[in-house]
């Protein structure tokens, strides 16, 4: 054997190999597109649970022994928003929109201490920590209670996410 076909057979090993390589990584974390959908569905969460954490900052003082409403869950997001920027009481931004699509998200007052909040995702989260916050592709609403966090809970239909009073086919 000749020195010329070691190094082709050397050169076509190192290109199996590291093409390989390419393989294994994009299959243990994801093309850079879907990374970019993941990211996006992130900070989709971060949004709602800082409206979730404006909330309680607004309505619930925890000062006492047990938590007490000291004022009514806002009609609307705008209005979540106006009562957080006066007197600077939130001390953060709040994202009010989907950062790709620029759509509001959706919040629904049901009771006095439960509200609750959606978004579209583009991918599944099944994730260990923060089970609350798992949800599938697609619409998904959340349901939080002010008073009491163990309550919380998530809007699962089959096959969709969609609040009990929205019509079939409109979202």
């Amino acid at each position: 054997m000749n020195l010329r076909k070691i190094h082709r057979a050397y050169a076509a090993w190192a290109i199996v190999l590291f093409a390989i390589a390419v393989v294994w990584a994009f299959q243990q974390i994801g093309s850079p597109a879907r990374e970019r959908l993941r990211r996006i569905d992130e900070q989709r969460l971060r949004d709602l649970q800082g409206i979730r954490r404006a909330l309680e900052i607004l309505c619930v003082d925890r000062a006492g022994p047990v938590p007490r409403l000291v004022d009514l869950l806002p009609q609307t997001l705008q209005e979540i928003d106006a009562k957080a920027r006066r007197g600077d009481a939130v001390g953060w931004a709040l994202a009010l929109s989907d950062p790709e699509t620029k759509e509001p998200y959706e919040y629904r007052a049901i009771s006095e201490t439960e509200f609750e909040l959606c978004a579209r995702f583009e991918l599944p989260r099944q994730r260990r920590w923060e089970p609350f916050w798992n949800h599938p592709a697609g619409r998904a609403c959340f349901q939080l209670n002010l008073l009491d966090p163990n309550s919380a809970s998530i809007n699962r239909f089959p096959g969709e996410f969609a609040p009990p009073s929205a019509p079939a086919g409109t979202d």
